[in-house]
């Protein structure tokens, strides 16, 4: 439920904002599981530990065949006056910010990895 009223107000905000209805995709991209990453802004290298804990999640997931997506772009519209309501159903405490989320389900397709670019690697020896 909180799923499909976070995809509704996300769809409302983005109109609002004059994005194109045509390309309004659900926010968490149809997953069936969203993960919220919240940062102690009372401890200065929180955002760090927030940031190793998504990555290990993140990695953890692959290790199990799932897929993930981290996303940014839904805290914009979660910090947004529109989606007060949303936020406050996910107690977060009191010295807590929204960071970023991570949207995490079986991927309906297996990409080839980007090719690297190998000269925008330094070497230091």
């Amino acid at each position: 439920e909180l799923l499909a009223e976070i995809d509704s107000l996300n769809r409302q905000f983005a109109l609002s904002n004059g994005t194109d209805a045509a390309k309004i995709r659900p926010a968490a991209y149809g997953a069936p599981v969203l993960i919220f990453i919240a940062n102690d802004k009372t401890y200065d290298l929180s955002q760090v530990d927030c940031g190793l804990l998504g990555a290990n999640m993140i990695l953890s997931a692959q290790s199990m065949g799932l897929g993930t997506c981290c996303l940014g772009g839904i805290v914009r519209f979660m910090n947004s006056p529109q989606a007060e309501g949303l936020l406050k159903k996910l107690e977060l405490p009191e010295n807590y910010n929204l960071l970023y989320a991570i949207a995490l389900g079986y991927p309906d397709e297996s990409p080839k990895a980007k090719p690297r670019n190998f000269d925008k690697i330094k070497y230091i020896e």
